[in-house]
């Protein structure tokens, strides 16, 4: 019975942590206000969470995991965000570009906080990195008229676009709920444009 009420006191923490983000921003985040929203005291969230680095990773975790299991599934499991990618054939994910746009679309919206969390913190820099070095692998034999440095160079400028892109996605349609009836439309049209489908 107690591991039920545990479970159910961190669902509501995430509840009010989730609130408290889409209300105040992430830079305006207080341990405070999540715990009134808990309904608890602040020294009871920190027996839960020790910090608030910890809340963030158990509020962005869910949003990773599902993350990973759309890029496993528009990839024929070659690109996870857990493992380093070795081998890849960019046409498969391009035959895939439009199940990634509907699924980032949906992951957007059931994990908004998570999503702009991920989209606005340290993460960003490893996502950047991790998307660049998937671009490595997956145009190293596409692009055969670039040299390896040329090659690292146009992947870092893809990976920074398709990073500030769906920031600005998400950023756009958190401002303006309307934006978000058609979000994986205008997902899948931006990355056939980036990744010049």
């Amino acid at each position: 019975m107690a591991q039920v009420l545990k479970e159910e006191v961190r669902n509501s923490i995430l509840k009010a942590a989730d609130a408290e983000i889409m209300a105040n921003g992430i830079q305006s985040i207080q341990m405070r206000r999540i715990a009134e929203g808990a309904k608890m005291t602040v020294g009871n969230l920190y027996r839960y969470y020790r910090d608030k680095e910890a809340l963030i990773q158990a509020i962005v975790e869910p949003a990773l995991k599902d993350l990973d299991e759309l890029l496993k599934r528009v990839s024929n499991s070659q690109i996870s965000l857990l493992k380093e990618t070795s081998v890849l054939n960019m046409e498969e994910v391009y035959v895939n570009l439009e199940v990634c746009a509907m699924g980032l679309a949906d992951i957007f919206r059931r994990h908004k906080s998570a999503m702009l969390l991920i989209s606005s913190t340290n993460e960003l820099k490893q996502f950047s990195a991790w998307i660049k070095q998937v671009l490595q692998t997956g145009l190293k034999y596409r692009e055969t008229d670039l040299n390896a440095s040329d090659l690292d160079f146009l992947c870092s400028l893809i990976s920074t676009s398709v990073v500030k892109g769906m920031q600005e996605c998400f950023r756009i349609a958190l401002a303006d709920p309307e934006k978000e009836t058609n979000l994986d439309q205008v997902i899948l049209k931006y990355l056939q444009i980036v990744l010049w489908k």
